[in-house]
């Protein structure tokens, strides 16, 4: 969450700098045109021809225009910032989400084998296949999908062993260990077994 506000903070500050960039642009151009209207003259061309000393040729004239090399580095730094902050806690974002979507795998497989087993009078450590889990399982998801094909995967792949009635079905280690930085073993509970 602290990362999330940050990113925030620092997309405002480059909000906030695009502005005042804008505001500078505005003022060059307001200052120009008073260059060339000062004075007595009515006629544009009279007051070009008295601005000239301070307007000195047309390069000069569009470089009062543009982007100081500070200013664009400003910008450029304040940009590099934000996509510092804001990469990491993508890719965090992301491995939660697949983390949250293997849980949730897990979670419904155990409630369709416990379904399997009270609807079909089956005893504990009798094992379902995955057309018997088939059924209690949401058609046109893509866990009734890996049913159909025979096997589970998770979020990363990995194939997920259908336990027997009493125990619940385990995360593979190989997910365990992808994403143990953003989901630690309390995250899978009871999905997790330390000596599997």
């Amino acid at each position: 969450m602290n990362s999330e506000n940050t990113c925030f903070q620092m997309f405002a500050i480059l909000i906030w700098e695009f502005q005042y960039l804008q505001a500078m642009w505005v003022v060059r151009q307001v200052t120009a045109e008073r260059c060339l209207l000062v004075g007595p003259f009515h006629d544009k061309e009279m007051a070009r021809a008295a601005a000239s000393p301070l307007l000195m040729s047309k390069s000069s004239e569009s470089a009062a225009q543009a982007f100081t090399l500070i200013e664009i580095m400003i910008v450029v730094a304040i940009i590099a910032l934000l996509a510092a902050v804001a990469v990491p806690s993508a890719l965090r974002a992301r491995k939660r989400a697949q983390a949250t979507s293997t849980l949730q795998t897990l979670r419904i497989l155990d409630a369709a084998t416990d379904l399997w087993a009270v609807e079909n009078g089956k005893a504990p450590g009798t094992l379902p296949t995955a057309a018997n889990l088939q059924v209690y399982v949401k058609g046109g998801t893509k866990l009734y999908t890996d049913l159909t094909a025979g096997s589970v995967l998770d979020a990363l792949g990995n194939t997920i062993a259908i336990s027997g009635v009493d125990s619940p079905p385990l995360v593979p280690d190989a997910t365990y260990r992808a994403l143990s930085d953003v989901a630690p073993s309390t995250f899978w509970a009871p999905y997790y077994n330390s000596g599997s």
